[in-house]
């Protein structure tokens, strides 16, 4: 299995107050008992850095939680180059994503790999270009899959 997963998500299980704590903590874990490969564009370390130290009002804490996130098993980062770039320039204008969102549709497009995220507006926009699928909606597929 391989999934992308959003910084919504990363964010979310890095902050215990957050609503969605609990939903993207299991995801995490679901991806490390499954071996799941993740791919993510490397701007995600930037984003949950400063929306963790943001939230929490700890540089440290953000520090952390990008570190967590380089650490984690089978990660691999998507670079961002002139073909990536350029890809997700047309996944951006193309469906009116955001910048950072669309690097990560462009990188479950790449990668054949469904984007998990908490992000409304990527759920709409992103599905045209590729599988993105809410936080509920994933887990509830790969529990039921086993």
């Amino acid at each position: 299995m391989r999934i992308v997963i959003d910084a919504s998500v990363w964010v979310a299980s890095q902050i215990l107050t957050d609503i969605n704590y609990s939903d993207a903590d299991q995801v995490l874990n679901i991806c490390l008992d499954q071996k799941a490969g993740i791919v993510v564009p490397e701007i995600v370390l930037l984003e949950v850095a400063a929306a963790v130290a943001r939230l929490t009002r700890n540089p440290g804490a953000g520090q952390i939680a990008a570190k967590k996130i380089e650490r984690f098993p089978r990660i691999s980062f998507n670079r961002l180059n002139d073909k990536s770039l350029h890809r997700a320039l047309m996944l951006a204008t193309r469906s009116y994503l955001r910048a950072a969102d669309a690097l990560y549709v462009a990188a479950a497009r790449s990668a054949k790999a469904a984007l998990v995220t908490l992000d409304d507006e990527m759920l709409e926009r992103g599905a045209s270009a590729a599988n993105v699928m809410s936080l509920s909606a994933w887990l509830k597929e790969a529990t039921s899959r086993g």
